[in-house]
């Protein structure tokens, strides 16, 4: 269970993007936000759900209405879930995984670059993946495109002239 977040890092005149400018530490904090908005929907509900027992006094929801507390204030931050997780006890962490948040997941941000094309200024997205020790890696999705089209030994050659190992 992770995420691969593809981020686009190349530009390309005949490629639109959504804002008019390729922008890739943008565009991570736009798909992170939205992540962030669904998993406060989500603990935002599972909050009001869980009122009614806390008021019962069941010993099970007073804990799960803490963790779902540090979870909103953590969310309403900006921050991610998984920014977390390092917090949370053991028997946090089974209620968290039980609410199935989308920015509990690790990521793997994935930097798309376009053979033969301009790269986009990628400083600052390379700045803050380090900063927060986050994991990426780069493709060529057009050329992984392409190479789904071929089997076998033509697919290892291919990917060996491109410079690609054979479990690439």
């Amino acid at each position: 269970d992770a995420i691969a977040e593809v981020v686009r890092i190349f530009k390309d005149k005949n490629v639109t993007h959504v804002t008019g400018e390729v922008d890739p530490l943008s565009d991570v904090e736009t798909i992170n936000l939205e992540l962030i908005l669904a998993d406060l929907g989500t603990v935002t509900k599972r909050l009001g759900s869980v009122a009614h027992d806390v008021k019962r006094g069941v010993k099970e929801a007073v804990a799960e209405q803490s963790l779902l507390e540090k979870l909103k204030n953590t969310l309403e931050e900006g921050a991610l879930v998984s920014s977390l997780l390092n917090e949370l006890s053991d028997q946090e962490k089974v209620l968290l995984k039980q609410l199935c948040l989308l920015s509990a997941k690790p990521i793997l941000y994935v930097l798309n670059k376009k053979g033969g094309a301009e790269l986009a200024d990628t400083t600052a997205l390379l700045k803050w993946l380090e900063e927060t020790g986050s994991n990426y890696c780069y493709v060529d999705a057009k050329i992984e495109q392409e190479l789904s089209d071929f089997e076998g030994e033509e697919k290892a050659m291919f990917k060996k002239e491109l410079g690609g190992g054979d479990d690439d």
